[in-house]
């Protein structure tokens, strides 16, 4: 539901009362993805695995977790994050006089 396509159950766990509510919505994703940090240690692997398909699946099987859709989406992920890490870490280009 919403903007961070949040499950009913996992707004109420983070504190969405009003799942349709940005401000709510946003600050209940962002709790969420901390949690999913800390639990899965950092590994962005897992940490959108658990986000796409629930933290409950993706802590018991780990990277053993084969559904097609959750690993064409964490694909996704990566792909988008190495593209925008990659931007990040280029030098500005310098405009010519």
């Amino acid at each position: 539901m919403g903007l961070m396509q949040l499950m009913p159950a996992t707004a109420r766990r983070f504190g969405a009362l009003d799942p349709f509510n940005v401000e709510q919505n946003i600050a209940a994703g962002t709790r969420y993805v901390t949690t999913l940090m800390w639990e899965f240690h950092g590994d962005l692997r897992l940490v959108s695995a658990a986000y796409y398909a629930g933290d409950r699946d993706i802590a018991r099987e780990q990277l053993n977790y084969r559904n097609p859709d959750v690993v064409a989406y964490v694909q996704q992920v990566r792909r988008r994050y190495m593209l925008r890490k990659d931007q990040a870490d280029r030098p500005p280009r310098r405009s010519l006089p």
